[in-house]
């Protein structure tokens, strides 16, 4: 793509598909199969459809990120990690 020249994002975007397509259908290093491949015997078959019906968010809480860059989730008592810009911000409903 490097000599190549696009008059817009959709041409780009195009090309980048094409490339993508055929880097996945190159067989990997020490292989025998592709990304392709792989993909269709494991992963294809456990894909299901979207659920029809709407997400409904049943809980909200407030949390503060902590000195240590963490919001703990008391419903689970997990801590999940936050950029320390957000440190001492309170977030939620």
């Amino acid at each position: 793509m490097r000599d190549e020249t696009f008059f817009c994002i959709d041409e780009i975007n195009q090309r980048i598909f094409v490339l993508l397509d055929e880097h996945n259908r190159l067989p990997m290093q020490k292989r025998e199969y592709s990304r392709h491949d792989r993909f269709n015997a494991e992963e294809l078959p456990l894909l299901l459809s979207l659920p029809g019906d709407p997400f409904i968010i049943k809980h909200t809480a407030q949390a503060k990120v902590a000195p240590n860059y963490h919001v703990l989730l008391g419903e689970d008592w997990h801590h999940y990690s936050a950029p320390y810009i957000h440190m001492g911000n309170r977030y939620g409903s």
